[in-house]
């Protein structure tokens, strides 16, 4: 249980058992500390009030009646949470496979423009690729992706290493495409053309291009 409503929940459960505890000394008719009593009875109540809290930021006309109903009702609600967190971030996979499809890479060599254009198209063909799976895990790193680009083209092992162990991982042919790119060479295009125009067809590439070595901040002038 590692939500937040869960992780209330356990709050809750744990709060309770205290005051549970407590009223067993009482029945056995043993000594109890009094203020540790009223502490776990006030820590309930705020467990309590965090709890409906949540439930209700994500449905404010939410009602259960007992136990197995709240438990029930926070299992819908994750389910629809998770829903929505699949379709952010395969939202954000398409956007920037839109974008990156709707440009294309500039060169003075075209050689290089080609073996760019090439690691682009196979970017975009695993973007779209990860925003079919059902489940999405994988979540994009970076901004929107207007600004994605820049954002990756930019980011320097000494700060960011975190960041481009984990795109490497999760996306390694964006990876690729974004560790030979400079900024300077990207020729933007119009993705919203691109995305609904259907005479704009998707770029397809069948040339084998040999990878380039270089590291993700130099590439031939």
């Amino acid at each position: 249980m590692s939500s937040l409503m869960w992780s209330a929940l356990e709050k809750l459960d744990a709060s309770v058992q205290s005051i549970q505890s407590q009223v067993e000394w009482l029945r056995a008719a043993l000594e109890i500390d009094e203020t540790q009593l009223s502490h776990s009875l006030a820590e309930a109540r705020h467990n309590v009030a965090m709890l409906r809290d949540l439930i209700r930021a994500e449905r404010p006309d939410a009602s259960w009646s007992d136990r197995a109903d709240l438990e029930m009702l926070i299992h819908e609600l994750e389910l629809a949470a998770q829903a929505r967190r699949n379709q952010q971030r395969r939202t954000k996979l398409l956007e920037l496979a839109a974008e990156l499809e709707a440009g294309r890479v500039k060169h003075r060599f075209e050689a290089r423009s080609t073996a760019l254009n090439t690691l682009r198209v196979e970017a975009v063909k695993q973007l779209r690729t990860e925003a079919a799976r059902s489940d999405q895990e994988k979540e994009l790193p970076g901004p929107d992706a207007g600004e994605w680009l820049h954002w990756a083209c930019n980011l320097q092992e000494s700060t960011d290493g975190m960041t481009l162990t984990e795109l490497h991982r999760d996306f390694p042919a964006v990876d690729r495409f974004c560790g030979e790119m400079e900024e300077n060479y990207w020729v933007p295009g119009d993705r919203n053309r691109t995305a609904t125009d259907p005479t704009v067809r998707p770029i397809t590439s069948s040339k084998t291009v040999t990878p380039i070595t270089q590291d993700r901040r130099g590439v031939g002038a």
